[in-house]
């Protein structure tokens, strides 16, 4: 037993785990799971080496029963550890075949000495706030954003509180700030210089000292990554400063959607620069706002370019409204997408009766897929039914994901406010990806059919489980999320989504620092720098190669014959998230529903057939192969063919020698909701 791992109360035996050491791991796509994992999630150990796909399956396991064995304990319920032992073992296998797998979040940080003594906080994929209430709270909706983001935790935002709050200059004696060198320092710094602007009493002027803040290029310990030093956060506060500045010279001293949105979006520029977390953010607004929505209209706002991109934006809809005007932006850039809201407050699955459960809910997280209240927190795990032999088999991996995504919602946080609704609520999503692989070789009346048995089971379990542990039942338990890498580590296609063809490169990017660039030079893969968008000295918008980032082609192809997404019709994608949201998921269904431009008229037809079946809608113009450095770009089989021949992959294993670089909140960089 590794005595290394003092944090952790539950242990697997050394023999059960080393009778899989021989056993190959299920990567997909012929090396490019295992390089995805490798890359992301796979986190080194104190000699230096790299933890195996069997080591990291066994520290979240062995995290998850210790989140529950500690709970049992502390409260004197009663442990059966022989009983956990062979529950454990059940789980273990099936994570151990992608089955099932925790979150992204989970696979990097359940089983951690930082997760497990730290900061809890960052077991959890995404947040929500809403500014609804900030004539109370003040910079703190900001603050939560910030804090969180650096945590790795993806977070969604309303701009409710537009025009609540009046912005003043700061006045008075001006004050010294020594910024801590922490997360907390560079979050509270930022919290007061905000609170100087819109606090009716107290704003003096700060003058704030960066000098103990580590230098760049400074390793960050605990939670990975290397520092740039205090510029990113010296950057920030100069533009916040300035944003306030430029409202009060125009006349215009009122805290409004606009300055919500780019406050919080330049922190996530923060966050990213600092090289601390990627990070995702949801901006939801009001769909008669006309600044907000053209807020990504980077002719008439082309100062928000470099920071805009931080969020996805979406509007809170109505069932019934006239959605031509908002159809005719979605279809001009994809976005706005939609939410609505009320229907999340009063369904759970849209085949089940209204419950009212979730009437406290406020927004979602950014890639939509759960519904949260303000400053709630959510956790997520993957089901693969395209892996899953039977439905048999399918029901056991629920009541093994499900286990895992209850243990989690033992986890108390930093926040006492998050604390208080996870508390209350226990909100999980078990979310169930690979849909368009399964549904093209099973059939749609067996997805069905095991999305409504599955969502029944889970509900039964809960039911046990809750009871066991002695805590509420979960408000919600059920959602269909975007997926990304983690799908491709399973080898599967990613969330409801279709793939770009049955072949096509995935074109990873890595660091040009990366031994891992190496690799795929010499395995004979193709690399070329990241093309970037800069601005030109006339201020146009130019690509240019970057000097930090490579771009790698890898091949996939799949078995089983299956459309692409450019061959499924607007209306037959939408049935499909009509289909999950009633059968399986009782948060929501994120997808990115895309249109071929014969199908621009049928955006508005959808949204008025669909606004009483589903909880949100995004709608995105498919643009296969017609920007460079695609995350997909698609190919024929003779293209994928050759391609394949020329390579001579290389063993990983003398490469991996970096820290994963994890991942943020919910899938991907920026999610697609």
């Amino acid at each position: 037993m590794n005595s290394e791992c003092r944090w952790l109360s539950f242990r697997l035996p050394d023999d059960f785990v080393d009778s899989y050491r021989d056993q190959t791991p299920p990567f997909g796509f012929d090396g490019l799971g295992e390089l995805v994992f490798y890359r992301t999630y796979s986190r080194l150990k104190k000699d230096g080496s790299k933890e195996s796909f069997l080591d990291v399956v066994r520290r979240c396991v062995e995290g998850a029963y210790s989140l529950q064995k500690d709970h049992i304990l502390v409260h004197h319920l009663g442990w059966n550890e022989e009983k956990a032992i062979q529950s454990a073992k059940l789980m273990f296998d099936h994570i151990f075949h992608m089955r099932f797998l925790p979150a992204g979040r989970g696979l990097w940080m359940m089983g951690t000495e930082y997760a497990h003594t730290k900061t809890p906080m960052g077991l959890f994929n995404c947040a929500f706030v809403c500014t609804e209430d900030i004539e109370e709270s003040l910079e703190e909706s900001f603050t939560f954003l910030m804090d969180v983001s650096m945590l790795g935790v993806g977070c969604g935002f309303s701009t409710k509180g537009a025009g609540k709050l009046s912005v003043r200059k700061p006045v008075g004696i001006e004050k010294r700030w020594v910024v801590e060198d922490s997360r907390e320092g560079w979050v509270e710094s930022t919290g007061a210089l905000i609170r100087s602007y819109i606090h009716p009493v107290e704003n003096p002027i700060y003058e704030f000292d960066y000098s103990k803040l580590r230098g760049a290029g400074t390793l960050i310990q605990g939670f990975g990554g290397v520092a740039a030093g205090p510029e990113p956060l010296l950057r920030l506060h100069e533009q916040i400063r300035d944003l306030f500045d430029e409202r009060l010279l125009d006349g215009r001293a009122t805290l409004d959607s606009r300055l919500i949105t780019d406050i919080m979006n330049l922190m996530g520029e923060c966050v990213v620069a600092g090289n601390i977390r990627r990070t995702a953010e949801l901006a939801l607004g009001e769909p008669e706002d006309e600044e907000f929505l053209d807020l990504k209209n980077y002719e008439l706002n082309p100062e928000r370019k470099n920071f805009g991109r931080f969020s996805n934006n979406s509007v809170f809809a109505s069932v019934g409204m006239d959605y031509q005007p908002l159809a005719e932006r979605s279809i001009s850039n994809g976005e706005p997408g939609y939410i609505w809201l009320d229907t999340i407050q009063k369904y759970g699955r849209m085949i089940d009766p209204p419950n009212y459960k979730d009437s406290n809910a406020k927004g979602c997280n950014p890639c939509v897929e759960q519904s949260l209240e303000s400053y709630e927190v959510c956790n997520l795990v993957e089901i693969f039914p395209s892996n899953i032999k039977d439905k048999s088999e399918f029901l056991e991996v629920v009541k093994c994901a499900y286990l895992y995504g209850k243990s989690v919602t033992l986890v108390k946080t930093h926040k006492e406010v998050t604390n208080r609704v996870q508390l209350r609520n226990r909100r999980i999503g078990l979310s169930l990806s690979g849909l368009a692989l399964f549904r093209e070789s099973r059939g749609t009346h067996t997805m069905v059919e095991w999305m409504d048995q599955g969502y029944e089971k889970v509900q039964y379990y809960d039911g046990v489980y809750s009871k066991w542990l002695a805590i509420p039942h979960s408000i919600k338990t059920t959602s269909v999320k975007p997926s990304g890498t983690i799908s491709l580590v399973a080898g599967t296609t990613a969330g409801i989504h279709y793939p770009e063809g049955q072949y096509y490169f995935k074109n990873l990017r890595l660091s040009t620092h990366s031994p891992l660039v190496r690799w795929a030079r010499e395995s004979g893969y193709k690399i070329e720098p990241e093309i970037r968008y800069v601005q030109d000295e006339d201020g146009k918008w130019v690509s240019q190669p970057g000097d930090e980032t490579v771009v790698v082609s890898l091949p996939v192809h799949f078995d089983t014959e299956i459309r692409s997404r450019g061959e499924v019709s607007i209306w037959e994608q939408m049935k499909l998230v009509e289909l999950a949201q009633k059968y399986w998921a009782d948060n929501q269904v994120s997808c990115t529903v895309t249109f071929r431009e014969h199908e621009e008229k049928e955006v508005v037809r959808v949204l008025e057939m669909f606004d009483r079946d589903v909880k949100n809608a995004c709608f995105f113009r498919y643009c296969s192969g017609d920007y460079p450095q695609m995350p997909e770009e698609p190919i024929t089989k003779d293209e994928y063919d050759s391609y394949v021949q020329t390579l001579r992959p290389q063993a990983l294993e003398p490469y991996l020698n970096e820290e994963a670089i994890g991942e943020q909140g919910c899938s991907n960089d920026t999610c697609m909701v």
